[in-house]
């Protein structure tokens, strides 16, 4: 994919490749999720966690990191962004995470650009 998707159409693209959150038992829950964030439909990876709030939040952080790979987003400033998204703000969906990362990474363009 060399050209960049819009917001929606990434978010969307993403939901799609990230596959649902199974249970197999009382405290495994699993997904299965793109294993390369710039080729949603190549092979796969699972993401384990033992309850399902954390497997959701897990998941919504692939999503977000795919999103922006579409999005054009460069993978380390977006995985640092992703980062402060989930961790200093609290965000756990994956559209909520995207807008913060792309709203920081805006402010940090126009901080650059009236710097001296």
């Amino acid at each position: 994919m060399s050209a960049h998707m819009s917001k929606t159409a990434a978010l969307k693209a993403a939901q799609a490749a990230c596959g649902r959150i199974h249970r197999r038992s009382r405290t495994d829950y699993v997904c299965f999720v793109p294993y390369y964030d710039q080729r949603p439909d190549g092979p796969s990876t699972e993401l384990q966690a033992d309850s399902y709030a954390k497997a959701a939040v897990m998941r919504a952080r692939r999503v977000a990191d795919v999103a922006l790979a579409l999005m054009g987003v460069t993978q380390a400033a977006g995985w640092w962004e992703v980062e402060r998204a989930q961790f200093w703000f609290g965000e756990t969906s994956a559209k909520g995470i995207v807008d913060r990362v792309l709203e920081e990474l805006s402010a940090d363009a126009r901080n650059s650009r009236t710097k001296p």
